[in-house]
């Protein structure tokens, strides 16, 4: 997610991105974080972090981090808790490094509700620290809202770090009690923190998460002393984002960079999103900036764009904004838009059971399925989405 924020009295701020940059030393933290204000703190985080040394005061709409941390925006009160929690809560330096040495901090020093806004502060010792781009994790914003537990989140964060090597290596299983925030005396017994805690937040996170996660235990006399995650990418696929300043450099030169960019969508998400899926983020921006000069948006174009490119609904291509290789594709060889919308009607109208076959049949022709779901039953990228259905509409008209 990626919303343009402003201020009564202010300058629109930048962007919030989908993905939040967070200093490891912010996530191997004592866990005593509730999963309310865990999410909380990360928008906040994301929200701040391009001005965390040149702005004191951070200011984001009540109802927009209510969105971003899948909660109701009406509950004023919760999220009043939420944000006195996160300020008697202690940030502790860093869990998982064996120096000796030891810095904390309050991760909040100040916060406030005031006219449908919500304003925070870091102190600037804390604001120095997690600014500092030595090391950082990135944390989907967007998965985020869907684990059900603070438990899953933790474990998350302080896995999600080394995804790059595959393994958390060998951490004791009282450090990961402090890092998941699992201190209850209940837990005290193995059994009991392994039951609740450990397999219920790997269930989770591999669930709702990018990440695979498999638990290794080492025992001595018999009892578990240490535990080890194993952690692959979902499907087996390389994560997210632009790996090489060539790739990236050549993203910025593209009419999808310059035109999500221009409707106040962070450089680093547009080059994701090119990265992904160049014809989708071509045409959400063209879709988005038709509509801003139509003045149909009442919100933050960067938001609605947004939510064009993540939905799952076929996107619109003007005319003067498409391709001639893509309007031959989308209007059939004969360019009929009413034998396309007849098309459509037919696909949509299509079991799982018989689009599912008609997939298998044009991957068997050689056509292109890889952002195919079986679960939706929707392309994710227009141009394998677009060839199928110019496709079908051959396969349809020779009945």
């Amino acid at each position: 997610m990626e919303i343009i924020v402003s201020s009564k009295n202010s300058h629109p701020l930048a962007p919030i991105p989908s993905e939040l940059r967070k200093h490891v030393a912010a996530i191997h933290t004592s866990g005593q974080l509730s999963f309310l204000e865990r999410k909380m703190f990360n928008v906040f985080l994301a929200n701040a972090f391009d001005t965390l040394l040149s702005q004191r005061r951070h200011v984001i709409p009540v109802n927009i981090l209510a969105d971003m941390i899948g909660f109701n925006s009406k509950n004023v009160g919760d999220l009043k808790d939420a944000l006195t929690g996160i300020m008697k809560k202690v940030l502790e330096y860093d869990l998982l490094a064996e120096t000796g040495d030891w810095e904390a901090a309050p991760l909040l020093a100040y916060a406030a509700i005031k006219s449908g806004q919500c304003h925070y502060e870091f102190s600037s010792f804390l604001a120095e620290k997690l600014a500092d781009p030595e090391i950082y994790t990135t944390i989907n914003l967007h998965l985020q809202r869907k684990v059900s537990g603070a438990y899953a989140l933790a474990l998350y964060e302080n896995c999600v770090r080394f995804r790059s090597v595959g393994s958390t290596g060998w951490i004791s299983v009282q450090k990961w009690r402090m890092l998941l925030g699992a201190d209850a005396s209940t837990y005290d017994e193995f059994k009991h923190f392994n039951d609740q805690v450990i397999k219920k937040s790997i269930i989770d996170v591999n669930k709702n998460m990018d990440i695979q996660l498999t638990a290794e235990y080492r025992r001595e006399n018999r009892r578990v002393v240490e535990i080890k995650f194993l952690i692959e990418e979902k499907g087996g696929g390389a994560r997210g984002g632009v790996s090489n300043d060539a790739e990236l450099e050549r993203i910025k030169s593209t009419e999808a960079f310059r035109k999500l960019t221009a409707l106040g969508v962070g450089q680093s998400l547009a080059a994701t999103w090119i990265q992904q899926d160049p014809e989708r983020a071509l045409a959400a921006a063209n879709y988005t900036d038709k509509k801003v000069s139509q003045k149909l948006i009442k919100s933050s174009p960067a938001g609605y764009v947004r939510k064009v490119f993540l939905g799952d609904a076929e996107i619109p291509l003007p005319q003067e904004n498409a391709s001639p290789a893509a309007a031959g594709h989308a209007a059939s060889s004969s360019g009929d838009e009413e034998r396309l919308n007849e098309v459509r009607a037919k696909l949509a109208a299509l079991s799982d059971a018989e689009r599912a076959s008609y997939v298998v049949e044009y991957a068997r022709e050689g056509g292109a399925v890889t952002s195919y779901n079986p679960d939706t039953g929707k392309f994710r990228i227009l141009a394998e989405r677009t060839g199928f259905t110019a496709w079908l509409s051959k396969k349809f008209s020779q009945r």
